[in-house]
């Protein structure tokens, strides 16, 4: 439009972009040995307390990782070959699985001092963005980076359920859930105690697909759908918001 013409030249815009800071950089280097995003965390904190109070979420809320794009010189620039842009800021968002507003985020600054790999990361990472969601009865979606028997019971006792798929190598999986000699489009339920259901989709000839969940009580399938069951149908609706926002 015109009147953006008119305020300023596109140089001049590069420029701005180009060296504008949200810190002051004289307490920056001290700062800097406590926060890797010491640059940023004025701001960033401004951000988070925003997207909070802006808007309060459906029941259905997401958990995902996102990689935004950026080549500068940072700390904890991450590679990822798996992702479109590589080089970036790994970050872990919560949205809203309707309408994928972002309600709180997490950037990854690299392993903790010491260089030891942390365990059961993504169960930290759910717990922490679910903080202020729980005991409200909604229901998280996740990926097999953060399904873990563990947090469906953590997040369980706080009122809140659990939809996620699940690695193959995961030790609570019964045997009979992995059994590639099944029929394809066949599902197999079987439920832990407290409810924590497990189900094994034959989605292609001797890859079965697992799902964990808190949410399904009922052993039911779609025959409209491929005979999926209802764990992956309402996994695959809700799933995208994090990949949406992005």
């Amino acid at each position: 439009m015109p009147i953006y013409k008119a305020t300023m030249s596109l140089n001049r815009f590069k420029s701005l972009t180009t060296f504008i800071r949200f810190d002051n950089s004289g307490t920056r280097a001290e700062r800097l040995k406590q926060s890797k995003t010491a640059a940023l965390d004025d701001v960033w904190l401004m951000l988070m307390a925003n997207l909070e109070k802006s808007y309060t979420p459906d029941c259905h809320v997401t958990v995902d990782e996102q990689l935004f794009p950026y080549r500068g010189r940072t700390r904890f620039t991450q590679y990822i070959p798996s992702k479109p842009a590589k080089y970036g800021m790994k970050m872990w968002w919560i949205c809203d699985s309707v309408s994928n507003y972002p309600l709180k985020g997490i950037i990854y600054t690299g392993k903790p001092p010491g260089g030891q790999r942390e365990t059961n990361q993504g169960e930290r990472v759910v717990m922490k963005l679910m903080q202020n969601y729980m005991d409200s009865g909604r229901t998280v979606y996740a990926d097999n980076f953060f399904s873990t028997y563990n947090l469906a019971e953590m997040l369980m006792n706080r009122r809140v359920a659990f939809v996620g798929t699940v690695r193959k190598n995961k030790t609570f999986i019964p045997h009979e859930l992995l059994n590639p000699k099944r029929d394809v489009k066949s599902t197999l339920f079987c439920y832990h105690n407290n409810n924590i259901g497990l189900c094994s989709y034959m989605a292609k000839p001797k890859k079965p697909v697992i799902m964990l969940s808190t949410a399904h009580y009922r052993q039911s399938t779609d025959p409209l759908k491929g005979f999926k069951p209802d764990q992956i149908l309402d996994y695959n609706k809700f799933k995208a918001g994090v990949d949406t926002m992005d």
